[in-house]
Parts: C-alpha cells; structure tokens; sequence
C-alpha cells in the first residue's frame, strides 16, 4: 500500500517517487500526478495535468503501488482528505 508524504515545497520531490501535486481551482480541489516510469518493467513516464483531487490520490496510490515506491504531496491549500490514506 503506497505510503504518503507531505513535501515543503515542489523543489523537494524525488525523481524516483510519485509526485502528487493538490491545488484548489474554480472547479474545487484538483491534483496533478507525475510517476516515474521504469523501463525494465514496462511501466511507461505518466504526466496527468489536471484531475479532481480525490482520483489524483487514487491515481498517485496505484502508481506508487506498481514501481513500489512512495507518494510526495505538495499541498500548500491543506486539501489533503484522510479518507484518502495517512499524509506523514
């Protein structure tokens, strides 16, 4: 199950994490995915720009979970929701 971690700031993120970025707009609470892809495995670099935030969690969740590896939330809004999973 992917772990969440909350980031101070966009220039923390790690290339070999799942970056999920929340952000409020005039549609509510949005979410960015970017994952790394590892080529051994054939799990193809995804970029998905703009989602609603709580299948932006979902989305991040089932990468991390597919290149076991974590998931950074840059959060600067607190639209962090705990049903989505604990945000260390």
């Amino acid at each position: 199950m992917a772990r969440f971690s909350k980031i101070p700031d966009r220039d923390s993120f790690q290339v070999d994490s799942v970056a999920l970025q929340l952000f409020s707009s005039s549609d509510g609470a949005r979410g960015s995915v970017n994952s790394p892809g590892n080529l051994t495995e054939g799990i193809p670099t995804v970029f998905e720009p703009d989602l609603p935030a709580s299948e932006a969690a979902r989305h991040a969740a089932d990468y991390a979970d597919q290149l076991a590896t974590d998931v950074e939330v840059f959060d600067p809004d607190n639209l962090w929701q705990s049903e989505w999973g604990e945000l260390e």
